[in-house]
């Protein structure tokens, strides 16, 4: 066991978000958009976005690590700030002090050696703490995974910084353009104490002149702040509904024929699973991909806490399957019609702790790419579904940390 480690400093941390209100719905001809699934597609789009950069670029991760890919993305960051980009890098206190399980020891003091250089370089680096001593005790934070630069590309990611996202995970990416690409970089404003307004309202200058007038299809993006719920009982006591949960409902509500959702583990807050099994008892084809209990050696509370689940999926007639390489995409396609994809796993924390952000749209282009992640998904080899024998052939240890797990499931 290693010593408990202290926490990196936080720097510039900055006050509560006060962009709680549901964001105006973006309704543009066509979405420019490059959907990046390809094995190391997303890495070269980031790296290629920052040695492009000439002004400005804002990036936020969950966590971020120190392996190959944290020291080379350290490195393009630091020349990128040399050369007088204006250069923000977010990431998320809570989520980093948990990464802490997946580094060693000589990992860890290099990672905050790391740290320390880019801030020397000229980079500002934001370490986000939820505002109160409640919410950073039960987990609260910044989950929001974007890269944008004055080039007018966002790159909107279900993974993090770190080697288990660009070669373990499944994992899913799309570079956007446009207006959302604007509306990405304001929500990621709302977590630095001193942005540059003045780069948003250039890219928002940018993003509208080359937009044209509104018309069909729909494409937009939603976002949710639990760290700016009102209550003083956050994120236990909620005062607000989480306006991510909200659409995702509505999408599921509105489905009549397929529902696929991918998810890190699924163990959604209560009123998504509610809407998910009305889903399935209007004969809506409901299927769950989340991931294997080896895809997180660090612990197995997660899947364990996912399994609470599965008696009334299968019960329900929801298909679950679990991946053994880990599912760590966020992706949820109604009817073939309507989709989503962004930070949201279908969790508690998405809805009550965690900052996130998804795009729905129904752009068939979109819609097409996702459909066709998640075919690729359903052929894969090691891709299991969840069936009855499951649960009652677990090891007995394992089936002693389920019960001790079911009085927290809702907080691991």
């Amino acid at each position: 066991m290693h010593p408990a480690p202290a926490p990196i400093p936080a720097h510039d941390s900055p006050p509560v978000p006060q962009v709680a209100r549901r964001p105006p719905r973006l309704v543009v001809p066509a979405t420019p958009f490059t959907s990046l699934v390809r094995c190391g597609a997303e890495w070269q789009r980031r790296i290629a976005m920052v040695r492009c950069a000439r002004e400005f670029l804002y990036a936020s991760t969950y966590f971020y690590h120190y392996d190959r890919y944290g020291r080379e993305y350290a490195g393009e960051l630091i020349a990128a700030a040399s050369r007088g980009v204006n250069t923000w890098l977010v990431v998320d206190g809570f989520g980093q002090c948990m990464a802490r399980a997946l580094m060693s020891r000589q990992e860890w003091r290099r990672l905050r050696a790391l740290f320390n250089a880019l801030r020397d370089a000229g980079v500002h680096l934001v370490v986000y703490r939820a505002p109160t001593r409640l919410q950073r005790l039960m987990g609260g934070g910044l989950h929001v995974k974007v890269q944008v630069s004055e080039a007018g590309e966002a790159i909107l990611s279900s993974g993090n910084i770190s080697a288990t996202s660009f070669t373990r995970w499944h994992e899913y990416a799309m570079a956007l353009r446009g207006p959302l690409a604007a509306q990405l970089l304001d929500l990621l404003m709302a977590f630095i104490e001193r942005p540059v307004r003045s780069h948003l309202a250039r890219l928002q200058a940018r993003a509208y002149s080359a937009t044209g007038p509104p018309s069909s299809p729909t494409t937009y993006c939603v976002a949710g702040h639990p760290a700016a719920d009102p209550s003083p009982l956050s994120p236990i006591v909620q005062a607000r509904v989480n306006p991510v949960t909200r659409e995702l409902v509505r999408l599921i509500d509105a489905a009549r024929h397929t529902l696929r959702i991918t998810s890190f583990y699924f163990k959604p807050a209560p009123v998504l699973f509610r809407a998910l099994e009305r889903a399935a008892r209007r004969g809506v084809q409901v299927e769950i991909h989340h991931s294997h209990r080896d895809a997180l050696p660090a612990s197995v509370a997660p899947w364990l806490a996912a399994t609470f689940y599965y008696r009334r999926c299968l019960k329900l007639g929801i298909r679950v399957y679990e991946n053994l390489h880990g599912e760590h995409s966020k992706i949820l396609v109604a009817d073939e019609r309507w989709a989503a994809f962004g930070t949201y796993n279908l969790e508690h924390a998405a809805d009550d702790r965690l900052a996130e952000v998804m795009v729905i749209t129904d752009e068939p282009a979109i819609v097409a790419e996702l459909v066709a992640v998640l075919e690729r998904l359903a052929a894969d080899p090691e891709n299991r579904p969840v069936d009855r024998t499951l649960l009652p052939s677990l090891p007995l240890a394992l089936k002693v940390k389920r019960l001790a797990v079911y009085p927290v499931r809702r907080w691991v």
